[in-house]
């Protein structure tokens, strides 16, 4: 009865719009509040960072708390390190809505503009051309696994694919 082409269904659910909470206009500097973002920083360290060590905890969680006690102005030098704070709190916000923890925020597509922030600092169409360091890399390896994480299976792979050639 549908009218739809068989090649137009697809079995990994990765046919949705990833960038669907992507504003152009979003401010890639602004923070959630610290409480909220300590919750979601414990949150990814206590549940993925045990499986998937991309990041080092010491070094990340001490620059974490240097932006905090600055009031947000002292930061690492460059975008990526804000990016991939990003892509850190987008995955544990996808996880808290997953499980349905108390401390998720209202909105259930908080992820995507956690991303949207991470995208526009250090995801731009350049990010092929550059030379990896390692900052760029962590941030593809959590790019991956955030795909991963919102079923977006087929982009997982094509990034998980790009990350390892870097």
């Amino acid at each position: 009865e549908d009218d739809d082409p068989v090649s137009a269904s697809n079995y990994y659910l990765d046919d949705q719009d990833v960038s669907g909470g992507f504003d152009p206009v979003v401010d890639v500097s602004q923070l959630p509040a610290r409480e909220h973002a300590e919750q979601l920083l414990e949150d990814y360290l206590a549940t993925v960072h045990p499986f998937f060590p991309i990041l080092s905890r010491p070094l990340f969680t001490a620059q974490f708390r240097q932006l905090w006690e600055s009031g947000g102005t002292a930061r690492p030098v460059g975008d990526t390190w804000l990016a991939i704070l990003n892509i850190v709190f987008a995955i544990a916000a996808r996880h808290a809505h997953l499980v349905q923890a108390p401390w998720k925020s209202e909105d259930p597509n908080d992820h995507l503009v956690y991303f949207s922030r991470a995208r526009r600092l250090s995801l731009d169409g350049n990010a092929l051309f550059k030379h990896p360091d390692l900052q760029q890399v962590q941030l593809e390896g959590l790019v991956a696994f955030y795909l991963l994480a919102s079923d977006q299976i087929n982009r997982y792979v094509e990034e998980y694919r790009y990350c390892s050639q870097c």
